[in-house]
């Protein structure tokens, strides 16, 4: 059983399941981390991003400005071990109550990428739908931009 040395303490079979199955659904790594020679991660805090999110609309993304898409990475313990995945929804990093992240933790266990594939079917379902402009707007004018300044 192989285990990536660094970081985190996580099986590299875990890795590749989590990215074997969110692939298919359109999310990919949000680039900042190394992939090994068949294309899979290495690195345990990996964020994948849904594309769909915000009718795939592109636009240049600012930190704390812009919206952020459906997100999904493991959740880890205090002592380092993966204990299941958190599916961050779309919106605005302390935004307003209809558009704030919500973080969602899936834990390990019994029938785990069922539930899993439950929280998806939701929330990609919403992102897809998700107006940008909209979200930017009450962001920069709106209660997302009273929420954050407070």
């Amino acid at each position: 059983m192989d285990y990536v040395v660094y970081g985190p303490s996580i099986e590299c079979e875990r890795l590749e399941q989590l990215h074997d199955f969110l692939s298919p659904r359109g999310w990919q790594p949000d680039g900042t981390f190394d992939k090994n020679e068949p294309g899979y991660i290495l690195g345990p805090e990996t964020c994948w991003e849904y594309e769909g999110s915000f009718e795939s609309e592109a636009f240049h993304r600012l930190d704390d400005v812009t919206p952020a898409p459906l997100e999904c990475r493991f959740s880890f313990t205090d002592w380092g071990s993966a204990d299941g995945v958190r599916v961050d929804s779309f919106g605005a990093y302390r935004g307003c109550g209809e558009h704030d992240i919500r973080a969602i933790f899936v834990p390990d266990g019994e029938h785990f990428y069922e539930r899993l594939a439950e929280v998806l079917d939701a929330e990609e379902r919403r992102a897809r739908a998700a107006d940008v402009r909209a979200l930017m707007e009450c962001r920069v004018f709106g209660a997302c931009g009273v929420a954050f300044a407070s």
